[in-house]
């Protein structure tokens, strides 16, 4: 989905096991917030810097300064449901 000129669409819902949407697309310098069912960890897998921190809350905010594909999952899941990416770009 692509939120670069859209800040209400830079969210992420985490609703029994899956993330929706599974995809975003941002630019550089904005953030994404997850809300939902959040108690859970989100680990990152793939990007060129560390942006997922922090641990645990129903609410968390991610700031995303450089360009790059930015893989998510929940550690425990196992499964693509468990997934998601956010793309930082132009």
């Amino acid at each position: 989905m692509d939120a670069r000129n859209d800040p209400t669409l830079r969210k992420v819902d985490w609703q029994l096991g899956s993330y929706t949407p599974k995809c975003l697309w941002i630019k550089p310098m904005q953030s994404v917030t997850f809300t939902g069912l959040t108690l859970h960890p989100i680990t990152q897998f793939c990007g060129p810097k560390e942006a997922f921190t922090g641990g645990f809350g129903n609410t968390r905010t991610y700031s995303f300064t450089t360009m790059g594909q930015y893989g998510y999952e929940w550690g425990a899941g196992g499964t693509n449901l468990f997934r998601g990416a956010i793309k930082v770009g132009y």
